[in-house]
C-alpha cells in the first residue's frame, strides 16, 4: 500500500519513505511506528500497543518511544509543538492526524534518487585499533595481544 502524506510517500510494500522521489533515511523502528499510526489513523494508538507492535514486547524505556516519535516527526518537518502530523494524547498514546491519500501501490515505481544522510557528513570521533605485537618474548602473552585486536 502507498500513502501520500503531504510531499511524502509511505510505501508499506517496500518499507520506505520518499519525498519528491528521493529516498528518506529512516530507522526501521521509525518506519514501523509511522506505518502503525497511519494504518490506525482513525483512532488513538495507545503507548502499550506501540511498544507491543513496534518493539515486539521487548522492554524499552519511555525515552526510546519518545525518541522514535521525535524522529518520525522530523521526517514530516513536524515537532512536538506543532503536531500537524503526529498528535500526542498526553499519557495515553499517539494519533496520526494529517490528511492521507492511499493507493494500491500497483503502479510502476519510478527510479529513486537516494538522498545522503546528512548525519554522515558530520565528523564523528573514531578510533582505530591496530595490531599489538608481543615484544615481551613470553608466548603466553600472544593470546592477550590477539584479544586486544
Amino acid at each position: 500500500m502507498r500513502y501520500q502524506i503531504d510531499q511524502i510517500v509511505l510505501d508499506t510494500d517496500r518499507f520506505e519513505l520518499t519525498r519528491d522521489g528521493k529516498l528518506l533515511h529512516a530507522e526501521p523502528k521509525v518506519i514501523e511506528l509511522i506505518v502503525l499510526l497511519v494504518e490506525n489513523r482513525e483512532r488513538m494508538v495507545p503507548r502499550e500497543e506501540i511498544l507491543r507492535t513496534v518493539w515486539h514486547d521487548r522492554v524499552v524505556s519511555e525515552s526510546a518511544l519518545s525518541s522514535c516519535v521525535k524522529e518520525a516527526r522530523k521526517l514530516f518537518d513536524d515537532d512536538g509543538r506543532k503536531q500537524y502530523f503526529i498528535r500526542t494524547i498526553h499519557k495515553k498514546g499517539f494519533r496520526f492526524v494529517a490528511a492521507i491519500n492511499s493507493t494500491s501501490g500497483k503502479e510502476p515505481h519510478a527510479p529513486m534518487q537516494v538522498e545522503p544522510d546528512a548525519r554522515r557528513n558530520q565528523s564523528k570521533p573514531s578510533i582505530a585499533v591496530l595490531p599489538f605485537s608481543n615484544s615481551s618474548g613470553d608466548p603466553e602473552q600472544d593470546s592477550f595481544c590477539d584479544g586486544v585486536t
